[in-house]
């Protein structure tokens, strides 16, 4: 007899759980991404979460390409900006700031580079 065993959702999400030394800002930015507007119901960050939407971490995290205040625009009204299926939330400010604080924290994975060999 094969066993399943069920990891809750947020448990298997470890790799992009804030660590202990987070500021509540960021710990905050997590909750409302993961629970309160579920972000990853269609995005993934590291792999992790959706496969319908970006990639939020990889191949580069979008905070370091996409201007800050157009990431607000996009999390208050996405399709004010495209036409997409990326719903509309009602996002306060400061939960948008959380939630860019928390995007911040999130790196894509250093892949391992095979280096060539020049000593021959």
């Amino acid at each position: 007899m094969t066993l399943i065993s069920l990891v809750p959702f947020k448990k298997a999400l470890g790799p992009i759980t804030p660590g202990r030394n987070a500021s509540e800002q960021v710990r905050r930015g997590y909750e409302l991404v993961t629970d309160k507007y579920d972000c990853l119901g269609c995005h993934r960050i590291n792999g992790h979460g959706g496969k319908v939407a970006l990639d939020l971490a990889r191949p580069q995290n979008v905070t370091s390409y996409l201007p800050l205040d157009l990431i607000k625009k996009i999390l208050y009204d996405a399709r004010a900006l495209r036409d997409g299926r990326m719903p509309t939330f009602n996002i306060s400010n400061a939960e948008a700031d959380d939630i860019i604080s928390y995007l911040k924290t999130q790196t894509p994975p250093v892949e391992s580079a095979t280096v060539p060999n020049t000593s021959e």
